[in-house]
């Protein structure tokens, strides 16, 4: 009896410090207000110098969510994992930054230049992404359901495993020129005019990888 109880209240502590661990992961790190405006200060300035002072952003895991983002230089910025969920981006410099697997639910991206951002695995759900700038980025396996895309630019975006249901805004002219739609999941009003107007969207491309994951980081 003894022993039952011994494994029983293991079992039970184990089960709650996962509980804990996973509850403390979902919340992401946070940072105060001092800490992210000397980010952005060294980062403007590592921009600014092209490279040669200053630090490159690293948001990754960082809990934004909420935070009013409107008009920040996070061209190249780190932002793997970050959680952006609701926050105000509108008019912020995206150019190259990393969104990989980031939270970005709710998010206000009207008129972000994302050009060339890795989106791989990102959570734009209902985001605003009116008039952005898409084009040559790579969402392979982005969650866009319900997102508002009118007037996004899509030029070369990689649309791999990309979920588009339900997108607002988004019209067979900004598809037609994405560089694929392959396996991506669209409305069937969508998908019927992307097969007719433009099928060579929907083959596999040369440089697909099924097997993408977490990117490496690079300086």
């Amino acid at each position: 009896m003894e022993l039952i109880i011994c494994v029983l209240s293991i079992t039970i502590a184990g089960i709650l410090f996962l509980s804990t661990v996973s509850s403390n992961a979902q919340e992401g790190t946070k940072i105060s207000e001092a800490e992210l405006s000397k980010i952005f200060e060294e980062h403007i300035k590592w921009h600014e110098t092209e490279r040669k002072e200053g630090q490159r952003a690293d948001l990754r895991g960082v809990n934004l969510s909420g935070s009013n983002l409107r008009g920040a230089n996070l061209i190249g910025a780190y932002l793997h994992k970050t959680d952006l969920e609701g926050a105000n981006l509108e008019g912020a410099s995206l150019q190259g930054a990393d969104f990989w697997a980031a939270d970005l639910e709710g998010a206000n991206l009207r008129h972000g230049n994302l050009k060339g951002a890795n989106l791989r695995h990102a959570n734009l759900q209902h985001a605003n992404l009116e008039e952005a700038n898409l084009s040559f980025t790579n969402p392979w396996g982005a969650n866009l359901e319900g997102a508002n895309l009118t007037g996004a630019n899509l030029e070369g975006a990689k649309l791999v495993w990309i979920a588009l249901r339900g997108a607002e805004g988004l019209t067979i002219e900004q598809l037609s020129r994405a560089k694929t739609l392959y396996t991506a999941a669209l409305d069937p009003e969508l998908m019927e005019q992307v097969k007719e107007k433009c099928p060579h969207l929907l083959k596999e491309p040369k440089d697909a990888d099924p097997k993408e994951g977490e990117p490496e980081f690079v300086e």
